[in-house]
């Protein structure tokens, strides 16, 4: 059973709603904004020629830069795309892939530690409860961050509250690049499916707009439940079940 604390409207969902219109204003910039778009394409094309010029280490690098930051899109899965179809060695590249996109991940996790200090002096208690559940089910959160690392499911939302955690960053790296090899051999190794199947243009409005809206509302909501769940119910729930043999849902 989930556990909310009464809802208020205050500061945390004042600043939650600042966050997603500034990110999602950014958003519409890059996708209509004559200017701002123009920069956006040339930079997109730019990344793609140097990418398909240098093979595998081009997959490598722009899976790193394209996986820094899950707010403003950038289509390296594509770019990858067209690699496999110019007849690279779909193991390898998918590796790479995943390797440059398990690094560039890692940013989140970093933007959650700088958050840490402040997150565990406003809620010193959800701090502590949420604390004890990583500890409590290891197995379960390896588990989601390869869920979150082979899926679009954007990995941020996961990894920016580990790192407020302090979560040994081992343990989020190797999970999430995991996750992230085994996203990239699903589309090496299905490469022509893919490009007969979606808009392969990096500058498709249509996507790149559905994409950041899903993507800034998802890091929105996880911001807000971490401060609205009572992590410390949950905590004793789980806990209580695990003393008791029982096995949570």
């Amino acid at each position: 059973m989930i556990h909310f604390k009464p809802f208020t409207f205050g500061k945390p969902e004042m600043g939650i709603l600042a966050i997603f219109f500034v990110l999602f204003v950014l958003g519409l910039g890059i996708t209509f904004v004559p200017f701002i778009a123009s920069i956006h394409a040339k930079f997109t094309a730019t990344v793609t020629e140097i990418a398909l010029r240098y093979g595998y280490v081009g997959a490598f690098s722009v899976a790193m830069i394209g996986s820094t930051s899950a707010t403003v899109f950038f289509p390296y899965t594509i770019i990858v795309v067209f690699l496999a179809l110019q007849g690279l060695n779909p193991f390898y590249l998918g590796l790479l892939m995943g390797l440059g996109a398990g690094i560039g991940q890692m940013v989140g996790y970093i933007i959650g530690r700088f958050g840490s200090g402040w997150f565990h002096r406003k809620k010193p208690e959800t701090y502590d409860a949420m604390e004890r559940i990583l500890a409590e089910r290891p197995g379960l959160i390896f588990f989601f961050i390869i869920a979150f690392g082979s899926t679009p499911l954007p990995d941020d939302l996961i990894l920016i509250p580990l790192g407020m955690l302090r979560y040994p960053w081992w343990k989020a790296w190797l999970p999430s690049t995991i996750g992230k090899c085994i996203a990239g051999w699903i589309v090496t190794y299905s490469s022509s499916l893919i490009a007969k199947t979606l808009e392969t243009d990096p500058t498709a409005t249509a996507t790149g707009l559905v994409s950041q809206f899903f993507t800034v509302a998802s890091l929105a909501l996880v911001g807000y439940l971490m401060f609205k769940l009572d992590w410390t119910k949950i905590m004793h729930r789980l806990l209580d079940q695990s003393a008791n043999g029982k096995v949570p849902v």
